[in-house]
């Protein structure tokens, strides 16, 4: 869009040291984001105003490099997973050794809805 404004707030911390051979440590963390596009560049659709999301993850610090392993949620129901496996060899490339995340929109379940399990 033509305006926009977006804003991220995260802390970890290390809550378990490893050996120095395997890495420095295994750390928790969480994040919250913001963001709103005011203008979309595609005007005939509507903004959808403002967004917000958030996610917990645990990742560790490893002498092959670094991995994460979390869950992200956000406006709408939105809900995603996320792995990423990086080595020491793929950032020459720029790029993670492995990355994988799944997306989903969670349904609500309704009361009395007799298709749904109990």
């Amino acid at each position: 869009g033509h305006e926009y404004a977006f804003g991220r707030a995260m802390y970890y911390r290390r809550i378990l040291p490893l050996p120095e051979l395997l890495g420095s440590g295994v750390y928790a963390g969480a994040s919250a984001e913001v963001g709103n596009v005011r203008v979309r560049p595609d005007s005939m659709l509507p903004s959808p105003g403002t967004l917000y999301s958030g996610s917990v993850f645990l990742g560790a610090n490893t002498f092959a490099g670094p991995t994460f392993f979390g869950a992200g949620f956000g406006t709408g129901n939105a809900f995603s997973i996320f792995l990423l496996l990086d080595c020491r060899s793929a950032r020459v490339a720029n790029r993670p050794a492995f990355r994988w995340s799944h997306s989903a929109r969670l349904k609500p379940r309704l009361r009395g809805d007799s298709r749904l399990p109990a």
